[in-house]
């Protein structure tokens, strides 16, 4: 992992073991002030204490003997009720609640209401607090909390793909999805879905996975496998 702190120009750079480059990261997400947690292929959930500069391992069942031992995590979320959400590449979602020390876990099944697909991209809260899960196959999910089920969107409902990459929001509320085929808007108020392609100026239909950014003037930021893709939120 590197680090680029405020005011230095060099970059430091951690392995997790000492001498070692095993540990590929994929996913970051604030835990507090001093700290931060990483998704890895491979090694589950780890922290990084950006003040002693060091690794650590949390509490069961987020440690290395937990639940999540030897999984490849893609997305990470601290929602706004404390919750750490985490999506698995093949195991589903986890969502551990910090104030009752307790982990539940949501799968693909034949049950009504259940998770889609059990490879996530991606989990995004928006600005309404829903949660948002973006699979690989599955197409997007919406997390229904009364119920702790599903409301699914596939390509039926007009997603260009079921192949989903990132999500972002604009400035009007509404969801950006990055998908194996263009780029998806969902309108807040209509719930319907409009799809770009090369047609509309993309230069590509495939995304990478989590490669987005949105700046502070709303401007958001996609990878294409062919190019880099902006949009105005």
């Amino acid at each position: 992992m590197d680090i680029l702190r405020e005011g230095s120009s060099v970059f430091e750079h951690y392995n997790y073991w000492e001498g070692s480059t095993a540990g590929n990261f994929t996913c970051i997400a604030t835990a507090d002030k001093d700290r931060i947690w990483l998704g890895t292929q491979g090694f589950g959930l780890i922290l990084f204490n950006k003040r002693t500069n060091k690794f650590e391992t949390s509490d069961a069942p987020l440690g290395e003997h937990g639940d999540l031992q030897g999984m490849h995590i893609n997305s990470i979320l601290t929602d706004r009720n404390n919750n750490l959400w985490i999506g698995t590449y093949s195991s589903g979602v986890y969502v551990y609640n910090f104030s009752a020390k307790k982990m539940v876990s949501y799968t693909q099944s034949e049950k009504e209401g259940s998770l889609s697909d059990n490879h996530v991209s991606k989990i995004f809260q928006d600005t309404q607090n829903r949660i948002w899960i973006a699979t690989n196959g599955g197409g997007l999910n919406l997390f229904e909390d009364k119920t702790k089920t599903f409301k699914v969107f596939t390509v039926k409902d007009g997603l260009p793909s079921n192949t989903l990459k990132a999500i972002l929001e604009d400035g009007r509320h509404n969801l950006w999805i990055s998908t194996n085929g263009g780029l998806s808007r969902l309108d807040n108020k209509t719930m319907k879905f409009s799809n770009f392609d090369e047609l509309d100026g993309i230069q590509g239909k495939e995304f990478i996975i989590n490669a987005f950014y949105k700046d502070n003037q709303g401007e958001m930021f996609r990878r294409c496998k062919r190019a880099e893709c902006i949009s105005s939120g």
